[in-house]
Order: structure tokens, then C-alpha cells, then sequence
């Protein structure tokens, strides 16, 4: 029985830290759902430099249609989050428990816990890559909406916002082509100089990470060389979104191998006290 007291305390350990870790989690899941204020100023930060390059006001009727978008499309993410955080805490409190009272039923109960949610995430992963395209495909879906409803820079609109920040940043324009902004208005205002005669929108053009054109001929004279007509977002935005999700995907491996070394851990832990 005592054989075991040294893989005990390990096992307190590293549940302790995974406590922590899920509160971490449910928390930044509670915050996604009803943290509003403070997501908000979060955005208002990153949009910053394009909101002071159109002379558009964070709080702004636009701004904040744009911002209750995207909270609400982040709620489900949220919601994830809060339900894996909490998993994640009553797991770990199990652990402490059965390592800390050396009670092997609830040992066993956690490491078949553990175990499931081990494969539930291998399931995950293996899903994602055979269906990668998916998720990039739903960006451009909604990417799509908006340069289909483009106006105008001057319109402040969403698909204004939408077009106007993702497209500088990507360094693209229209999803498959530069002729695609059907309702594109011929006359723009961008940075305090009136445009007319336009050919193709604004954010068209090759901009700083400040959002001022490079190139003071663009928009009124569209080149290879100072816009990004000839590269449309389909490719960027796909390319980023899967960038971002292979990111949060090898997160998910790593905490995988290491559920699946807890796992065996748990069981050197139960065998130990056998002895």
C-alpha cells in the first residue's frame, strides 16, 4: 500500500494543475458567452488602426452590429469552452481525490474517464483533417456575404468593416475575382480624400498594417503592383482559417498524448498499491 505514495503525490500534482488549467478554461468559456463588455474592448483594439483609417468611432452603430456578430458567433465556442473547463475540474477534483485517499474504485473510475475522453479526442482530430476544408470553407461562405452586399468604405456598414479589414490583411481581393462587388458604389471617401469613377472597392489597393495606401495612385488607378486584384480571398482566407485551426488541433494532440500517459500513469499508480 505505501508502494504507491510516491506515484500518489505526482498524480495530486499534476491533477492540481489541470484544476487550475480547467477553471482557466470555463472561465475564458464564461467570459465568450457573457463577458461581452470586456470581448468587446478586446476587438475595439485589434480593429483600432482600420477604425481610425476610415474615421469611424469604436462605439459606433456599425462597430458594435459588427462586434455583436462575431460575439454571437463565438458564443458556441464558448460554450465549449465552459464545458470543458468544468469537465476538466470535476476530473481533476476525482483525481485528487482517489490519489489523496488511495480509494482504487475511484482510481479506476478516473483513468476510464480519462480514457474516454482521450479517444473522444483522437475521434476529433482524425475528423478534422479528413474534413479540413470545411472549416475554411465556412469563413469564405460568410466572406462571400459580404463582398456580395459591398458598397462603399464611406457606406460604414458591416460588410464595409468586413471587406475594408480582411482584405488589406489578407492581401486580397473579392473571393474568387475583383469584378465580384456587384453593388459597389462608384464613389468612395477614404481617409479624409473623395474617390469617384471607381473600378474596383478600396480595400482593394495594397495597404500598411496601419491601413494607409501604399500607393497614393490606388484606387484611382489599379495595378498588379500597388492592389491585389489579381489575388482573390478564397485561397488567404481558407489557408488562414486552417492555419488557426491546426494550431488549436496540435494543442488538442498534445493534450491527448499527455491524457493517454495519465492514463498509464493512473494504472502504475493502481498496480503499485496491489503489490
Amino acid at each position: 500500500m505505501l508502494c504507491n505514495i510516491p506515484c500518489r503525490i505526482v498524480l495530486t500534482v499534476i491533477n492540481a494543475v489541470s484544476l487550475v488549467v480547467g477553471l482557466v478554461i470555463l472561465t475564458g468559456g464564461g467570459l465568450l458567452i457573457w463577458g461581452r463588455d470586456i470581448f468587446t474592448k478586446v476587438l475595439d483594439k485589434f480593429l483600432e488602426p482600420f477604425l481610425r483609417a476610415i474615421h469611424v468611432a469604436d462605439d459606433a452603430a456599425q462597430v458594435t452590429e459588427l462586434i455583436s456578430r462575431i460575439t454571437t458567433s463565438t458564443s458556441p465556442i464558448g460554450i465549449v469552452l465552459l464545458c470543458f473547463g468544468a469537465a476538466v475540474a470535476i476530473l481533476s477534483v476525482i483525481g485528487i481525490i482517489g490519489a489523496c485517499c488511495n480509494l482504487l474504485i475511484v482510481l479506476k473510475v478516473y483513468a476510464a474517464i480519462v480514457t474516454v475522453i482521450a479517444v473522444a479526442m483522437l475521434a476529433v482530430v482524425i475528423l478534422y483533417f479528413v474534413k479540413q476544408d470545411i472549416f475554411g470553407e465556412y469563413a469564405v461562405k460568410f466572406f462571400r456575404m459580404s463582398v456580395a452586399n459591398y458598397t462603399s468604405i464611406e457606406a460604414n456598414d458591416v460588410h464595409s468593416l468586413v471587406v475594408g479589414f480582411l482584405q488589406p490583411y489578407l492581401g486580397c481581393c473579392g473571393v474568387d475575382s475583383p469584378t465580384e462587388f456587384s453593388q459597389m458604389a462608384k464613389k468612395d471617401v477614404y481617409d479624409d480624400r473623395e474617390y469617384i469613377d471607381l473600378k474596383y472597392p478600396i480595400p482593394c489597393c495594397k495597404m500598411t498594417d496601419k491601413f494607409i495606401l501604399i500607393d497614393p495612385n490606388c484606387p484611382n488607378d489599379f495595378t498588379e503592383q500597388n492592389s491585389n486584384i489579381g489575388i482573390g480571398c478564397h485561397r488567404p482566407m481558407k489557408d488562414k482559417v486552417i492555419e488557426v485551426m491546426n494550431k488549436a488541433m496540435f494543442a488538442l494532440i498534445a493534450t491527448m498524448v499527455f491524457l493517454f500517459l495519465l492514463v498509464i500513469f493512473t494504472g502504475i499508480t493502481i498496480f503499485m498499491d496491489c503489490l
